[in-house]
């Protein structure tokens, strides 16, 4: 059992930055697949060539485009890891 909850905290930790990709990836990824679905009406093997390698490689580029972007922002904003308050 504690090895389940540990797994769990660490996915946990582990994807906390890869959210926003995810939401961005899901919505460009959807969008474009109904989008072409409307448009042309491909065979269902066309989807799965065209968004398996797109996917993939779209997710890579924003993975490195927000990381790079959230680095950037604690650099301008001078973040500091979290401090509690000394009890009085």
């Amino acid at each position: 059992m504690a090895t389940a909850r540990r797994w769990a905290q660490l996915s946990s930790h582990c994807l906390n930055g890869a959210r926003p990709c995810v939401l961005i990836l899901g919505f460009v990824v959807l969008g474009g697949a109904l989008l072409l679905e409307f448009k042309v009406g491909p065979p269902v093997v066309v989807h799965v060539i065209v968004w398996g390698l797109l996917t993939p490689l779209v997710a890579f580029f924003l993975l490195r485009v927000l990381k790079a972007t959230l680095i950037a922002l604690q650099f301008k904003h001078k973040a500091e890891e979290g401090r509690l308050a000394p009890p009085d």
